[in-house]
């Protein structure tokens, strides 16, 4: 029975090597994903800004509708990078249990950041594009559906952020 204990014991846990948990954490499909959604959000919206003035007149629009507008994108963009920088240096600490800890937690800020500043943008957005626009009822109910799609994205997006944050917590759980 000593025999068996003692090989238990001296078994391990299948150690890897600092290379291959830094390899392991560079290709996670959560980060690639985040980068990805970042990447794309960042561009479009860069995109939009850079032409929003001429193709949507905001030049008869009031001065802080214009600054609400690109503040709401701006920020939207300036987080998305701060992201992207954040998910390129992942690899701050020793073990990995204790860097998916921090991954998860800065996660975590940054996905409520991320919904509370699409909140923000679609109001600045709805404001922008409603001004001075006679409402009927055509356009009320075409608002009310605009509306419902912006809710349901935000619903979407919550989900996708709870599912990422649930991977990475799995993954951090998973071997205690």
């Amino acid at each position: 029975m000593e025999d068996l204990k003692a090989a238990w014991q001296n078994m391990g846990a299948g150690h890897k090597s600092p290379e291959e948990l830094k390899t392991y954490l560079r290709k996670m499909p959560v980060r690639r994903n985040v980068l990805f959604q970042m990447i794309m959000e960042t561009s479009l919206f860069v995109l939009f800004l850079a032409f929003y003035y001429d193709a949507f007149d905001g030049h008869q629009k009031p001065f802080y509708l214009n600054l609400l507008l690109c503040g709401a994108f701006g920020f939207i963009v300036l987080h998305n990078i701060a992201g992207i920088v954040q998910a390129m240096n992942v690899l701050k600490g020793k073990h990995l249990r204790g860097v998916l800890a921090a991954y998860s937690s800065r996660l975590k800020v940054f996905a409520a950041i991320s919904v509370a500043s699409r909140a923000a943008m679609y109001i600045c957005f709805m404001l922008f594009f409603t001004y001075a626009v006679e409402m009927n009822t055509f356009k009320v109910w075409v608002l009310i559906g605009a509306a419902l799609v912006f809710l349901g994205q935000m619903v979407w997006l919550v989900r996708i952020w709870l599912k990422r944050i649930a991977v990475i917590d799995g993954a951090r759980f998973a071997g205690e």
